[in-house]
C-alpha cells in the first residue's frame, strides 16, 4: 500500500505553506506527471500553487542537466 503525506507549515504571521504530492487545486490541468509534487502557500487571501516537478523538467531542458532522478523497481 502506498502512503502519501503533506508537509504543512503554519507561521506566526498567518502564512500556511504545504509541500504535497496531491495538492494541485489551482493548477488547471492538475499534476504534470504521476510523481509530481507541488508547493502551495496562502496568506492574506492570496494563494499560490506550483507544480515543482514541471518546473524542474523545464530547468532540465534549459540547462541540459539531469536534476530529477527517479528509481523504478
Amino acid at each position: 500500500m502506498a502512503a502519501s503525506a503533506e508537509l504543512k507549515v503554519h507561521s506566526e504571521a498567518g502564512k500556511i505553506t504545504t509541500l504535497s504530492p496531491q495538492s494541485f487545486s489551482l493548477i488547471p490541468k492538475g499534476p504534470s506527471e504521476s510523481m509530481a509534487w507541488s508547493y502551495y502557500s496562502e496568506r492574506d487571501g492570496k494563494r499560490i500553487n506550483v507544480d515543482m516537478l514541471r518546473a524542474m523538467r523545464m530547468l532540465e531542458r534549459l540547462s541540459g542537466k539531469k536534476l530529477v532522478h527517479i528509481e523504478e523497481d
